[in-house]
């Protein structure tokens, strides 16, 4: 028998879009400085979206939409749900 842990029903891994945003760029193998240069912004906004600490506000989106081909809806929405669980 495998024994799982258990959670309640109110209980989430909190995680932010960064972390996606990572993920993906590292499925296409685009560096973290590679994608700051292809959206034409500072290295460290592009970290500090990764780590959280950033927003990905319409114009990010569209940017990473544009680079990644992955709609900026989906950005978006990514981050409104991690800020929501923020205030939670």
């Amino acid at each position: 028998m495998v024994l799982m842990p258990e959670l309640c029903a109110n209980e989430s891994i909190l995680s932010p879009p960064g972390d996606t945003l990572l993920e993906t760029i590292e499925a296409l193998a685009i560096s973290e400085t590679a994608l700051a240069k292809r959206m034409n912004c500072p290295l460290k906004l592009v970290h500090e979206i990764i780590k959280g600490k950033a927003l990905i506000t319409p114009e990010i989106a569209l940017q990473l939409e544009s680079v990644l081909n992955v709609p900026a809806t989906f950005w978006l929405e990514r981050e409104r749900r991690y800020r929501m669980e923020l205030m939670e």
